[in-house]
């Protein structure tokens, strides 16, 4: 069972507890205010009035009686249940929190084997250097042995002639001794290449695991806190003031507001700088289609992962200022109406 779906499924049982709860409630609540008195056996509706009281036998007073009780075991029962769900809850927090834990420690693995390997692909690029310098030299010397050979074959020398031929002859064959000996250790390296590769490719996993990682932490992030302008009126009031109200959804998981360029103008959550810097993009795939496509004027980009989380980038003009307003949620993001309709609340 995934972390996702495990806390899909708390959040799903803990709201139809609770809707149940309210229902029974509501319910035995109706019904109580719903019944009126009744008339006593053997008194007429006129002698009730006349008298006003209720006898301590009435079968009324017994009826209410029943009913008082059966309410005080609802309310019970119903206390309960708010007691085990905020059990519930409780024991979820904290196997979130646990979750968190184990996400940061796979983040400090990913990290050390990652400067492994640049270390390992380090030395394997001197290695394969070193390697074919050793090659080179191996040739050069192959090719003065045979030189060398057919030398003390062909001449005629001196003893003195030979016996220095065959002190160079005997060099060249302790050089080859040692190119073999190099050689083996190229055949060392390569093995070495191959177990390089696969630290690359665990490497290559670790990091999409990090990321998914990442993503399923900001999906389960709260919303993010506003944050206060700098300027305590004027347009930075105006931007913040927007991306402030943006993020006040419990879908919402950050917002921004940057020029064409992704320089950011007002921002919420830790991933405000990101989210401006996304403003680029928009320009840039406005352009590129501009030169390939008759497209019109971009409305919005919108990029969503597989859990659904959404990264919405819209161009909008604030009291004359073009900006990319760029939103990060959980599900759908604000549509064109939603944006419109709070620029029009916030501009007038």
């Amino acid at each position: 069972m995934t972390l996702q779906f495990a806390a899909g499924l708390g959040f799903a049982i803990g709201a139809v507890l609770f809707f149940a709860a309210g229902f029974l409630l509501a319910r035995v609540r109706r019904s109580s205010a719903s019944d009126p008195p009744r008339a006593g056996d053997g008194q007429t509706a006129e002698g009730s009035e006349e008298s006003g009281e209720i006898s301590a036998d009435s079968p009324e007073l017994a009826q209410a009686n029943r009913r008082i009780s059966g309410l005080q075991k609802n309310t019970a029962v119903l206390e309960r249940q708010k007691a085990a769900l905020e059990k519930k809850r409780e024991e979820f927090l904290r196997q979130l929190k646990k979750d968190l834990a184990y996400i940061e420690g796979q983040q400090k693995e990913l990290r050390a084997k990652d400067a492994e390997l640049q270390r390992k692909t380090d030395a394997l690029g001197e290695a394969e250097a070193q390697n074919e310098k050793l090659r080179t030299e191996l040739q050069e010397a192959k090719s003065r042995v045979q030189e060398l050979t057919d030398t003390v074959n062909s001449m005629e020398a001196s003893e003195a002639g030979k016996k220095d031929l065959s002190l160079q002859v005997s060099r060249m064959s302790e050089q080859l001794e040692e190119l073999e000996t190099l050689k083996q250790e190229n055949r060392e390296l390569q093995s070495y290449k191959n177990t390089a590769k696969e630290l690359e490719a665990e490497v290559k996993e670790l990091k999409s695991e990090n990321a998914k990682l990442h993503s399923m932490k900001i999906f389960w992030d709260a919303p993010p806190q506003p944050v206060v302008p700098v300027s305590k009126e004027g347009l930075g009031q105006m931007f913040q003031l927007m991306v402030n109200r943006l993020s006040e959804s419990r879908k919402a998981r950050g917002a921004a507001l940057a020029d064409e360029l992704g320089l950011m103008v007002a921002g919420t959550s830790d991933h405000a700088e990101a989210l401006a810097g996304m403003g680029a993009v928009v320009t840039e795939t406005n352009a590129t289609l501009e030169s390939m496509l008759p497209f019109g004027t971009i409305d919005h980009v919108k990029i969503v992962n597989q859990n659904e989380l959404t990264l919405m980038m819209r161009p909008v003009t604030i009291s004359g200022n073009d900006l990319i307003l760029s939103t990060l949620t959980v599900g759908e993001g604000p549509g064109r109406n939603e944006v419109e309709k709070l620029l029009r609340e916030i501009t007038s």
